[in-house]
């Protein structure tokens, strides 16, 4: 980025032109202004700087020159003079494009979004083909915790600046935070909304954190009217802890609620397939692919479970169904191959399932007449004929733009078939008529969440060796715990661009995951070389001097991440601790004050004890102290709380 910015330096020069200056001094500003860009096309930037500065010292309101010096810091990563700089230049010449450019690059490096996003909303609109000016207004906008403002923004930066991986990256941590973003927004508008129940029941699930799942699926089940999919959930759970019968009865009351859900079908498929009734299982996966061939396949691909989770006597029955549907035939049944597939998966076998699946055709869609009515599109939508009802809730959203149900409706047949620009498209006008409306919000996290991978996918489509494309990769090998993977990605993209930021960031996070702190120490450096202002690594870097008894090194790191992020807790509970180290006490005392809240384990309150007994303190010490044993206290009581529910729930 440095080199960008350089480059951006150089053409925003201004030449002096004198006005009503004495000979001497024009001579003299000529001199500087000559030597100045000599210095800064070789690169020599801190003689460039001085140069700017010596005619800022004959003519101090001089603008541009002003300017060039605040671009100079800017490229030299002296964000906060750049900042100072460039704030002078724009108040005696406001609207220089360039200033207010890189200002609010220096603001958001600073930490300071909100004073940002002016300056670069007036610059992209400006030059609406400014890469610059448009991805830092994204950027501006994410940290400013504006996401879903952010996705507007970079999605017209992606229909000007067409297949620009850093517009798409960009755009793919937007809808991510976009997606969590309402999340809360439920959390917020109705904190017990059987939507939110449903929402953190099924997430819990994804999650393989079964018990947390159950307890949440079996409180709706006990309001009498549960929400679809509940059943359904808790038919899935029980059928993984090896309660087939359970689940099985489960499955079946959501068919009852829902004669239509390929899921339940597909669910019903394997509870009787672990009862070893296979017919039975061909019939249940035969109606699911009937209604819904798409999602019938995609119920089987997304059923994967660990392979070591499995009891011998249920891998026997997978096994036996794998060995009657490999029998010979002319033309496999479509519904043996699904439950070959599923068997396969379970089994953990997943390439060979992949390559049972990949031999099915998807049928051609039914040719379903569009429904003539509001009342029959509705109906479509209920029988999963989404094509059908899309074609009928467009035409009545036409003559009924106000109906909020029907585009609603709209909104989940798009999302359905694998459209979610559209579905969020409608999502956000139900939002215009209903700021209320949760499962508005809720459908709305979940084509964020689509559109956020559809987008990294396309990157990787795209330029599948450039360095955006290495950090996704990188990015997912750390999600899932294959550091060494990862770490090649982060080195890869560095190859390609050494001075992306975040790079080693994400390989110093991953030394230091693995207890390799001089290695992690190194990238932090780096990281900071690139960015001296970046929060995270400040703070991970100021951590591990904590830790190795280095607190004079510690403290001016973690007051910068500070000076960027006031409210990073752990930054906080570090600085504290530095402090501490180094005898500052009553600096230790504030900053402890600012991490108590979020003390889960008492770590923070134990520092605060002996902080307040060196202060002299001891009565407060002895309180911090009494705080410590109920927050572990509370904690153990927490874990038997629990157990006792999984005793509860196996019973």
């Amino acid at each position: 980025m440095s080199g960008i910015l350089l480059r951006s330096a150089c053409l925003f020069v201004f030449l002096y032109r004198a006005a009503a200056q004495q000979p001497d001094v024009d001579s003299q500003i000529q001199e500087h202004f000559i030597a100045a860009q000599s210095a800064q096309r070789s690169g020599d930037l801190d003689t460039a700087a001085r140069e700017y500065r010596a005619i800022l010292a004959l003519k101090p309101d001089f603008a541009e020159i002003r300017m060039n010096l605040g671009l100079v810091l800017h490229a030299q990563n002296k964000f906060d003079q750049s900042a100072n700089a460039l704030a002078k230049s724009l108040k005696v010449k406001p609207g220089q494009f360039a200033a207010m450019l890189f200002q609010g690059i220096n603001y958001c490096k600073l930490g300071r979004p909100v004073e940002a996003v002016p300056f670069l909303t007036t610059a992209a609109a400006e030059q609406p083909a400014n890469k610059q000016a448009r991805f830092w207004l994204g950027t501006a906008l994410i940290e400013f915790g504006k996401p879903a403002r952010a996705v507007l923004e970079l999605e017209k930066a992606a229909e000007t600046l067409r297949d620009d991986v850093d517009i798409l990256q960009l755009l793919g941590e937007a809808y991510q935070k976009a997606s969590r973003e309402e999340s809360e927004q439920v959390k917020d508008l109705a904190p017990a909304s059987v939507e939110r129940r449903l929402l953190l029941a099924e997430s819990f699930l994804s999650q393989q954190e079964l018990m947390a799942s159950e307890i949440y699926y079996r409180k709706l089940l006990e309001q009498g009217s549960p929400p679809a999919g509940t059943h359904l959930g808790l038919g899935t759970i029980l059928l993984r802890q090896g309660k087939v019968e359970e689940g099985v009865e489960q499955f079946e009351a959501e068919l009852r609620a829902d004669s239509y859900s390929v899921e339940a079908y597909c669910g019903l498929a394997e509870g009787f397939l672990m009862e070893g009734r296979l017919p039975e299982a061909l019939v249940q996966l035969r109606s699911a692919r009937n209604i819904r061939p798409d999602q019938a396949i995609a119920c089987v691909e997304s059923a994967g479970t660990p392979t070591e989770s499995l009891p011998d006597t249920l891998r026997a029955r997978y096994q036996a169904a794998i060995e009657e549907w490999s029998k010979p035939a002319a033309r496999p049944e479509p519904a043996e191959t699904l439950g070959l597939a599923l068997a396969y998966t379970r089994i953990g076998e997943s390439a060979e399932a992949q390559k049972q699946l990949e031999t099915m055709r998807l049928p051609a869609p039914s040719a379903i007449p569009e429904p003539a009515s509001r009342s029959a599109s509705l109906e479509s939508v209920r029988k999963r004929q989404y094509e059908a009802a899309i074609g009928g809730l467009s035409r009545h959203l036409k003559a009924q733009p106000q109906d909020v149900e029907a585009r609603f409706a709209l909104a989940q047949s798009y999302l359905e078939t694998h459209q979610p620009a559209q579905a969020a498209r409608e999502l956000r006008r139900v939002l215009e008529r209903d700021p209320k409306h949760v499962s508005a919000h809720l459908w709305l996290g979940k084509s964020y969440r689509d559109l956020s991978l559809a987008t990294f996918e396309r990157i990787i489509t795209l330029q599948p060796d450039s360095y955006r494309t290495h950090q996704l990769l990188a990015q997912a090998y750390e999600a899932k715990n294959q550091d060494d993977k990862a770490i090649t990605e982060y080195r890869a993209a560095l190859v390609a661009r050494s001075s992306l930021p975040g790079l080693h960031l994400g390989i110093g996070r991953v030394h230091l995951k693995n207890l390799r702190l001089e290695e992690a120490a190194l990238e932090f450096q780096k990281e900071l070389g690139i960015n001296p202002f970046d929060p995270d690594a400040n703070t991970d870097l100021g951590g591990i001097y904590v830790n190795q008894d280095q607190p004079e090194k510690a403290v001016p790191l973690l007051e910068r991440a500070l000076q960027v992020q006031p409210r990073l807790t752990e930054a906080h509970r570090r600085l504290g601790k530095a402090y501490y180290g180094v005898g500052q006490y009553n600096k230790a005392e504030a900053e402890l004050q600012k991490a108590a809240a979020a003390d889960g384990d008492g770590s923070t309150h134990y520092l605060l004890a002996r902080t307040y007994r060196q202060l002299g303190r001891t009565r407060e010490a002895e309180e911090a102290l009494a705080t410590v044993a109920r927050i572990k206290a509370a904690k153990l009581k927490q874990a038997q709380d629990r157990a006792e529910r999984v005793r509860q729930l196996d019973r």
